[in-house]
């Protein structure tokens, strides 16, 4: 009876010192940020899109390093393949096709080698066009300068030149003769 104490005593003061450390399992453990058993998430840079724009998603809680195809519900149309980085995520600008109608419509990404599915609803809208002020029937902009002008003043400069090389040739034949 004595020993069985003596043991005893050695033994819990180890498993104190390893819970306080950190050294022991936890009693229940939370579900990993990616890999098996992960939750995959969506977040979008906005749920309201219009047809052909684009936003910034990022899908996260797939395996590492595993290939998320990207599609478009109502229409079912894929919108791309992407891989995931070492910690299971990616960030991708996601396009909207144009041919797909205004509506509500669902995001999905789906991981080939997990199955994970991640799923947002967007809403739709078709795109805005701007007014655009009709221009004026003779009102190009003037974005030179009158070549005339130019010319002129070039014209002169050579003809200056050139009576100047005429009254030197004269002088310097009546110096020399």
């Amino acid at each position: 009876m004595r020993s069985a104490r003596w043991l005893a005593a050695p033994a819990a003061l180890g498993f104190a010192a390893a819970v306080s450390f950190g050294l022991a399992a936890p009693a229940a453990s939370a579900a990993p940020a990616y890999g098996p058993g992960a939750t995959a998430t969506l977040t979008c840079s906005a749920t309201t899109v219009a047809l052909g724009g684009t936003i910034t998603c990022t899908f996260s809680g797939f395996d590492a390093f595993e290939t998320v195809v990207v599609t478009i519900h109502s229409a079912s149309e894929t919108l791309g393949s992407f891989q995931t980085n070492d910690v299971g995520q990616f960030t991708a600008n996601i396009t909207i096709p144009t041919d797909i109608g205004a509506g509500t419509h669902t995001l999905t990404g789906t991981g080939q080698t997990s199955g994970h599915t991640v799923s947002l609803t967007l809403n739709v809208v078709a795109p805005t066009t701007a007014a655009v002020p009709p221009a004026a029937p003779s009102s190009l902009a003037f974005t030179g300068i009158d070549a005339a002008e130019v010319a002129g003043v070039g014209a002169a400069a050579i003809a200056a030149g050139g009576g100047l090389v005429l009254v030197a040739r004269r002088r310097r034949r009546d110096n020399f003769a």
